[in-house]
C-alpha cells in the first residue's frame, strides 16, 4: 500500500510532527507501507523527529505571500505528485483551508482528512486580531469543503461532534514508547510544562500561576520545556525558580524525575504531553479547556481538571499535590492504567482496518 501524506510542517517539535514520525516509522517498519510525505513550509532543516530512510519527502515550492498565486501553484504541484507517485490514498494534515481544496483536484483516488485541532475554537487560534478574524471566516469553508473527503480522523468524541460526515471515526494519538516502571523515589520536587511558548498553550497563565506557587513552596521547581518564541521571551528566573529548556528529543530528560505536569492551554486538540506524563507515573493538572484534557483526564480519578481560566483554583489543586506526595502517588497509579487504550499496536490496527476498508470501498 502507497500513502501520500499532505502536510505543512514536518520540521517542528510539536505534536503533530511527533505523531506524524511515530506513525510514519510504523507503517513502513510493520506494515511495509510505502509513504510519501508533500510538505511546504521549511526547506534544508533537519526534522526534529526521526523519519525511516524509506519514506520519500518532497518540498512544495510555495511563494512565502498567500493568495491566488499561492493557491494555484499548491493546487498545480499537489496534483503532479499525486499523479506520478499514484497512491492508494491521499492523507493531508493540515488544519489550514488549502488542504481542504485537495479533493476537489483528485478524482478516483479516496482522501482522508486528519484534524488535530478543534474546528469549533477555530476563531480563537492566532495571537494577532487579523489571523483571529480571518479564522472566523475560513472556518464555515472548510467545514464545508471537508464533505467532499473519503474520510475523516480526529482524536477524540467531542471533536467528532463538531463536523457533519458520513464516514468520520475517532483515532487517538498513540503512546509510541514503553511506560516506565513508577519509581516515586526518583521524583523531585519538580514540575514541568511541555510545549510552545504561545499564548495558545496559556504561558502567560502558567507564570501568574506559578508567581503564587513558588513562594509558598520555595524548594520546588518549574521546568519549561519549549522553543522560544517572540510572542512570549520566556528566560530562566532563579528568583522564582523557573528553569527554561530547549526541546529535547529524549523524553527521559522531560519527565524522569518530575513530580507534576501543568497544562493551562487555552485549547488542546488532544494533549500529547499528558499521556507522556502517565506513562512516568507523572499527574497532571489542567485547564478543561476545549477539547483534548477531559478526553483523557477523569477529575480526581487520574489527574485534575480545573475551570478554564480560573488561574486561584488551579494554584490551589496545585497545592494540595504538592504538599501531599501519597495524594501525587494515587493519582500516578490512576493514570498509569489509562495508558491500555493507548496501546501503539492498537491505535495502528485501527489505520489499518480504516485505509484497507477506504481501498476495499473504492473497489465496490
Amino acid at each position: 500500500m502507497k500513502l501520500l501524506y499532505i502536510t505543512p510542517h514536518i520540521n517542528g517539535a510539536g505534536g503533530v510532527q511527533r505523531m506524524l514520525s511515530v506513525k510514519l516509522n510504523y507503517f513502513v517498519e510493520h506494515l511495509g507501507y510505502d509513504i510519501v510525505v508533500l510538505f511546504s513550509n521549511e526547506r534544508q532543516m533537519t526534522p526534529h523527529f526521526s523519519f525511516h530512510k524509506k519514506i520519500v519527502f518532497h518540498t512544495l515550492d510555495l511563494p512565502h505571500r498567500r493568495g491566488l498565486s499561492y493557491l494555484t501553484k499548491f493546487k498545480k504541484q499537489v496534483t503532479y505528485f499525486v499523479n506520478q507517485e499514484k497512491p492508494d490514498i491521499v492523507l493531508v494534515v493540515d488544519n489550514g483551508l488549502k488542504g481542504t481544496l485537495v479533493p476537489r483536484w483528485i478524482k478516483g483516488t479516496p482522501t482522508l482528512y486528519e484534524r488535530h485541532g478543534s474546528i469549533k475554537e477555530l476563531p480563537t487560534v492566532g495571537g494577532s486580531v487579523f489571523q483571529k478574524i480571518k479564522n472566523v471566516f475560513v472556518k464555515s469553508p472548510i467545514l464545508h469543503l471537508a464533505k467532499q473527503f473519503t474520510a475523516i480522523v480526529v482524536l477524540n468524541e467531542q471533536m467528532k461532534k463538531e463536523w457533519e460526515h458520513k464516514n468520520i471515526c475517532v483515532i487517538p494519538n498513540a503512546l509510541w514508547f514503553n511506560p516506565k516502571v513508577i519509581e516515586h523515589e526518583k521524583k523531585k520536587k519538580k514540575v514541568i510544562f511541555v510545549g510552545r511558548l504561545t499564548k495558545e498553550k496559556g504561558v502567560d497563565f502558567l507564570l501568574e500561576i506559578w508567581k503564587i506557587l513558588y513562594r509558598k513552596f520555595p524548594d520546588w521547581e518549574l521546568h519549561v520545556f519549549g522553543e522560544n518564541t517572540k510572542e512570549f521571551s520566556l528566560i530562566t528566573n532563579k528568583n522564582r525558580n523557573i528553569i527554561h529548556h530547549q526541546p529535547v528529543k529524549n523524553v527521559d530528560e522531560i519527565y524522569d524525575d518530575a513530580s507534576l505536569l501543568f497544562l493551562p492551554s487555552r485549547y488542546e486538540g488532544f494533549g500529547m504531553v499528558i499521556l507522556e506524563a502517565m506513562a512516568y507515573g507523572i499527574p497532571s493538572i489542567a485547564f478543561n479547556c476545549p477539547v483534548g484534557p477531559s478526553s483523557l483526564i477523569q477529575n480526581g480519578d487520574n489527574g485534575v481538571l480545573v475551570k478554564y481560566a480560573n488561574i486561584e483554583e488551579f494554584a490551589s489543586k496545585a497545592e494540595l499535590l504538592m504538599q501531599d506526595e501519597n495524594l501525587r502517588k494515587k493519582l500516578s497509579e490512576k493514570a498509569f492504567e489509562t495508558l491500555k487504550s493507548y496501546n501503539v499496536e492498537k491505535i495502528m490496527n485501527q489505520w489499518e482496518t480504516l485505509f484497507k476498508q477506504m481501498i476495499s470501498n473504492k473497489k465496490k
